[in-house]
């Protein structure tokens, strides 16, 4: 018996094809493998990145407008004979002094307004500023002489137009951080004396230090703060002693 010819298939009909792996397929492995190995890092960065930016700059605009408020507070005790505000108008009062600036009209961060909310943010907590009640309307001279380390407005918890009240100190583990999230180190509480010289915390001992500038801390190397209370440290109360001696230093001879 003769073995039949092999069977390929009607007329008209093509033979069946081995699949193929499609390109599409090898492009898109390529690519989850790129994502992996490259995207994730530059997304990490972008994360943090972002996180930086908004941490400095919500850093730098606290001190540019807690500057100004400073500076009014000088203009307003200039204006009237070496007095304080009533602290129960305190804002109201000193507002009118605020510098202002053409420069600053476009900057990037949160410039306070007349009128508006003076306040500071650390990421999403925001503190804002109180006037001591217990020096209201008095003298800058009588107020330090009786105490060195004398606070005329201090940053609090609260946010609220002309807030007053007793001043307090704040525990140091609770004040905001350098730079939000990004740098965990906190700060301290700002504080402005009557004499409105200059920007001060409390440091961790309560005290009221000048609030430095260097690289501590500094993640671009030169506008970091460094507001540790130490031997080299600039206290208000050191500073006011060391100036009482050269007095009786210099009355002695």
């Amino acid at each position: 018996m003769q073995t039949p010819p092999p069977f390929h298939g009607y007329e008209g009909q093509q033979a069946p094809q081995k699949k193929r792996t499609s390109a599409l397929v090898i492009i898109f492995a390529i690519l989850g493998v790129l994502l992996v190995c490259c995207g994730l890092p530059l997304g990490f960065v972008g994360y943090f990145g972002t996180k930086l930016v908004k941490g400095s700059m919500s850093m730098v605009g606290c001190m540019v407008n807690v500057e100004s408020m400073k500076t009014a507070l000088h203009s307003y005790e200039k204006a009237h004979d070496g007095k304080l505000p009533n602290a129960a108008t305190w804002q109201a009062d000193i507002e009118k002094y605020m510098p202002r600036s053409k420069e600053l009209e476009g900057a990037p961060m949160k410039i306070w307004k007349a009128g508006g909310e003076w306040s500071c943010e650390d990421g999403d907590i925001k503190t804002g500023f109180k006037f001591n009640e217990a020096i209201s309307g008095l003298k800058v001279a009588e107020v330090t002489s009786k105490n060195p380390e004398a606070v005329a407005i201090f940053e609090t918890k609260t946010v609220a137009y002309n807030q007053a009240g007793k001043f307090t100190v704040l525990p140091y583990s609770e004040s905001p951080k350098i730079m939000g999230e990004f740098i965990k180190d906190r700060r301290g509480w700002l504080v402005i004396t009557p004499e409105a010289d200059g920007i001060f915390v409390l440091d961790k001992q309560g005290h009221v230090t000048k609030y430095k500038m260097n690289s501590k801390n500094d993640p671009f190397g030169g506008s970091g703060f460094d507001i540790s209370s130490d031997s080299n440290s600039d206290s208000k109360s050191s500073k006011d002693s060391s100036d009482s001696n050269d007095s009786k230093s210099d009355n002695s001879n």
